[in-house]
């Protein structure tokens, strides 16, 4: 592999090609192997990537400062909670606990719900003896978990559906249910279920009771739509499906939405 992305760079001057040979050293732990293919693949369009690279195999190295530069020449183009939250455990390892509260704070306005940055502020006031803000941070932690608790089971649940496995399906969507009784996306995903089974009345009412959470959850209406279809009501049919499409204009399923309005009568 190494060969071939070596003879890839040399033929074309190819930035990726680059940039994968520097992170195939990075995970070898090669690291002056790794900083030299990283810094070619900054002269490309992957200039991103390489960067980010180059941040992790100065880090790995022990070079925190030259990290450091990496990880603001990055985030002044690319603004992210995860670069932010590793910009902030790096400054925690100089022992710039400040600095590291400021970037994780940062990293936490941009994504509420990015678990992993309470654990590193919940460290960095720790460790400056800010008792009150470490505690504070409890509620918003509790709730990111619970976001991420349900998350887990909803994509288990539609990895369930997709291979056919309905009752374990269910299961995982009922789990994310009693974590977060109002969540939206699992109750439809579960009026999914009920739709595929052919309980139209349970399916319906589980899509009405997400919408009244979050009326503009297309996916909800989409399948209102065709609850409607089937019940004969073709009037509410055309509504949710046009509901639909007004929302996920570019989807594959607004193509199928767009078919079906075309052979319902107005």
């Amino acid at each position: 592999m190494l060969a071939e992305l070596e003879r890839n760079v040399r033929a074309t001057g190819s930035s990726l090609g680059a940039v994968l040979r520097g992170a195939a050293a990075l995970e070898r732990g090669a690291y002056d192997d790794a900083i030299a293919w990283l810094q070619r693949g900054r002269r490309g369009d992957r200039r991103l990537e390489a960067e980010h690279g180059l941040a992790l195999a100065r880090w790995r190295k022990g070079e925190l400062d030259a990290a450091v530069e990496h990880y603001r020449r990055l985030l002044r183009e690319r603004s992210d909670a995860r670069l932010l939250h590793q910009l902030g455990l790096l400054h925690g390892e100089r022992g710039d606990d400040r600095q590291a509260v400021a970037v994780l704070e940062r990293a936490r306005r941009d994504d509420p719900e990015f678990v992993p940055v309470y654990a590193a502020l919940t460290a960095a006031y720790r460790r400056l003896g800010d008792s009150q803000r470490e505690t504070a941070l409890g509620p918003d932690f509790l709730r990111a978990v619970t976001r991420a608790r349900v998350e887990q089971h909803v994509n288990r649940g539609l990895a369930l559906q997709r291979t056919g496995q309905m009752p374990r399906a269910r299961a995982e969507l009922e789990a994310a249910l009693a974590v977060d009784p109002g969540n939206a996306v699992a109750q439809s995903y579960l009026g999914y279920l009920d739709l595929h089974a052919g309980r139209l009345d349970a399916a319906a009412t589980a899509q009405e009771a997400a919408l009244a959470v979050d009326p503009d959850l297309a996916h909800a209406h989409y399948a209102l739509a065709l609850v409607h279809e089937r019940r004969g009501d073709l009037a509410a049919a055309r509504r949710h499906l046009e509901t639909y499409v007004r929302l996920e204009p570019r989807s594959y399923e607004a193509w199928r939405a767009r078919t079906m309005l075309a052979r319902l009568p107005r």
